[in-house]
C-alpha cells in the first residue's frame, strides 16, 4: 500500500563508472512500491564517486559526506520530512 505524499520529486546522482546504477535503480523501484504513483525518480549517472539523493531539488543524502550508501528508511524519512516542511510553507504562505 502506498504510504500518502504529495507528489514529490526524487533525484538520484549515481556514479556511473563505479558501476552503480544497480543501488540507483533497486532504490528507485522500492520508492515506487512505497509511495506509488506519488513519487517521480530521476535517475542522472554522473561520475567522481558520487552518489547523491535530492528531495524537491534539496539535498538528503551524500555518499560522499556520509562514507556509505544509503537506506531506504534515510531517503523515506527525507522525503517525509521534505513533504512537513512543503506543508508548513504553505501554509505560510496563505497569510
Amino acid at each position: 500500500m502506498a504510504k500518502k505524499v504529495a507528489s514529490v520529486n526524487v533525484k538520484i546522482i549515481y556514479c556511473d563508472p563505479c558501476g552503480w546504477r544497480p543501488n540507483a535503480e533497486e532504490i528507485s523501484s522500492s520508492l515506487k512500491a512505497a509511495y506509488g504513483d506519488k513519487i517521480s525518480v530521476i535517475l542522472e549517472a554522473s561520475g567522481g564517486g558520487k552518489f547523491e539523493v535530492f528531495v524537491a531539488e534539496n539535498p538528503i543524502f551524500s555518499r560522499l559526506k556520509a562514507g556509505r550508501f544509503p537506506s531506504l528508511e534515510e531517503i523515506k524519512n527525507g522525503i517525509e520530512g521534505e513533504q512537513r516542511e512543503a506543508g508548513q510553507e504553505s501554509k505560510k504562505e496563505r497569510y
